[in-house]
């Protein structure tokens, strides 16, 4: 076997795309490479007519996305994905068949097949099938960036004498790292973490520490077009009560990732630096 070559977990959506087709009827797959062909002009689609040829081919070979038939003799679409899914393959699947039933929809949805389109020869169909492929590999990347980027953060929050923390600006809910614990507080996930974390700043400093954060997810709102990560980064000094009743001074980073133009998970740092007074 060839060993692939995997990109590295960080990096966006990929600029081209290599796709995989099966189908056992030859006419549709060159029809659908050429529809493919003018919608995604930097993918590349390789065709295969038998599910058992496309399965060796996987075993070699890296794709971003396959499409497959439904009925093709030897296997049927919802089989082929069990043997790419029982490699452990999480790549995006679309079955892409002319077989199409409430049933055979149900039975593929159900197995955890990404996506379900009944085939047509219809241009407009093949626009909303690469609209899809787009849709479900970008998908796949960022999934795979949050769960690297995830691993990263627990590595490090396990090493650091700093305190971190992950927040879902939807929940509210915070997970505080081990760093956390040298202020005297358990580490773990807190409901209300975000004011939990403001109702500690100095009663002087938390003004000016929330306009911190509030600036930021204002320059996301006005300036998304302008941001190249999707993320603004803020930077600021505050006293923070620890659970003995101390305030003392940390510097703090972070950064506050959008998705779709609203802000969703707040990350960051906090170091002690000093003692202060109150």
């Amino acid at each position: 076997m060839v060993e692939q070559t995997e990109r590295h977990p960080l990096a966006s959506a990929p600029e081209s795309l290599t796709i995989l087709h099966v189908d056992d009827e030859k006419p549709f797959l060159e029809l659908t490479s050429e529809y493919l062909s003018h919608e995604l002009p930097d993918a590349t689609v390789i065709t295969r007519t038998d599910p058992r040829a496309a399965i060796s081919y996987l075993e070699d070979n890296h794709v971003e996305c396959i499409l497959s038939d439904y009925q093709m003799g030897t296997i049927d679409g919802v089989e082929f994905y069990e043997h790419v899914r029982a490699d452990g393959a999480e790549i995006p699947f679309i079955l892409f068949t002319g077989h199409g039933s409430e049933a055979i929809a149900s039975e593929a949805l159900e197995a955890g097949v990404d996506s379900y389109l009944q085939k047509s020869p219809d241009a407009g169909n093949f626009s909303v099938l690469a609209n899809r492929i787009s849709m479900l590999v970008e998908q796949f990347h960022a999934k795979r960036q949050t769960r690297k980027l995830r691993q990263t953060y627990e590595v490090i929050a396990k090493t650091s004498t700093d305190a971190f923390w992950i927040q879902d600006m939807t929940s509210g809910e915070t997970l505080y790292s081990e760093g956390i614990e040298s202020f005297g507080y358990a580490s773990g996930i807190r409901e209300e973490g975000f004011e939990w974390w403001l109702e500690r700043i100095h009663p002087d400093d938390r003004a000016d520490a929330r306009a911190v954060i509030d600036d930021a997810i204002d320059e996301m709102a006005t300036d998304m077009e302008t941001l190249d990560d999707n993320y603004a980064e803020f930077a600021h000094t505050y006293r923070w009560e620890t659970a003995t009743g101390e305030y003392v001074r940390c510097d703090s980073r972070g950064a506050i990732l959008c998705e779709d133009g609203e802000p969703v998970e707040m990350t960051g740092s906090m170091t002690k630096r000093s003692q202060a007074g109150s």
